[in-house]
């Protein structure tokens, strides 16, 4: 476990995104067959849709940003677009 957490730290420290949260189709902002998700890291947040059957793979932790570059686009009608946040 520990040395998952390393790889995970030092992922982050060179660039890498990880997904923080993540919405299915059952959102209406979400188009069908989609996953929505929130990325983060040291370069700070990035929401994205990517197709369902490249989120939820079993037996695999959720993808980092770079595994699914090929596949995403940028999600502009994300829940934080239109929330506010307090300072």
């Amino acid at each position: 476990m520990q040395a998952q957490e390393d790889a995970k730290r030092d992922a982050i420290a060179a660039g890498e995104m990880f997904v923080r949260a993540a919405w299915g189709d059952w959102h209406d902002d979400v188009p069908k067959g989609m996953v929505g998700a929130l990325y983060s890291g040291k370069e700070g947040e990035v929401y994205i849709l990517m197709p369902k059957d490249r989120y939820d793979l079993p037996g695999k932790p959720y993808p980092m940003l770079s595994e699914v570059a090929d596949v995403m686009e940028t999600w502009e009608n994300h829940p934080g677009a239109r929330s506010k946040r307090l300072a």
